[in-house]
């Protein structure tokens, strides 16, 4: 899994930790989004049901390109055997 965040801003870059975002990524692929304090209106289809199947994670934090809108990407691929 590869996970590029994209940040507006430098204080945003400066108080964001990729292990919390990695975290947040991670619920929301197992179906959980918003926290533990939210009540989503209707749960979500896990995409991961669970983290455990995930084995290699490469994370990287920079500031949004112009055309990003302030977003990031997530990309999910199967490992290949080496």
């Amino acid at each position: 899994m590869a996970l590029r965040l994209y940040f507006t801003g430098t204080r945003s870059t400066e108080i964001h930790d990729v292990d919390n975002r990695l975290k947040d990524c991670l619920d929301a692929l197992q179906g959980r989004v918003g926290g533990t304090k939210t009540k989503a209106g209707r749960p979500l289809k896990p995409i991961a049901p669970n983290d455990r199947q995930i084995w290699r994670v490469v994370v990287q934090k920079s500031r949004a390109p112009k055309n990003s809108h302030g977003r990031g990407h997530l990309t999910i691929r199967r490992l290949s055997a080496d």
